[in-house]
């Protein structure tokens, strides 16, 4: 299991350069939600559960927001 940092750095939603290292904007928190959201929907078949756990990593994601766009 990954960290949701390490994920964040994998997917390319955290960009390694140093104009935008360390920056996290609303939009790359949608970016990794919907990321997010077509990783439960391969491996999760309830939706109801899909949209609960999606719930729950919405307020992480907004809460690395630390710059706006």
């Amino acid at each position: 299991m990954i960290s949701i940092t390490t994920f964040f750095w994998q997917s390319g939603i955290l960009e390694s350069s140093t104009k935008t290292e360390g920056h996290f904007t609303p939009s790359r928190a949608e970016a990794w939600l919907d990321c997010m959201n077509q990783a439960l929907e391969e491996v999760i078949p309830s939706v109801e559960l899909r949209s609960i756990i999606l719930k729950r990593l919405s307020g992480p994601a907004r809460f690395f927001v630390n710059t706006q766009e």
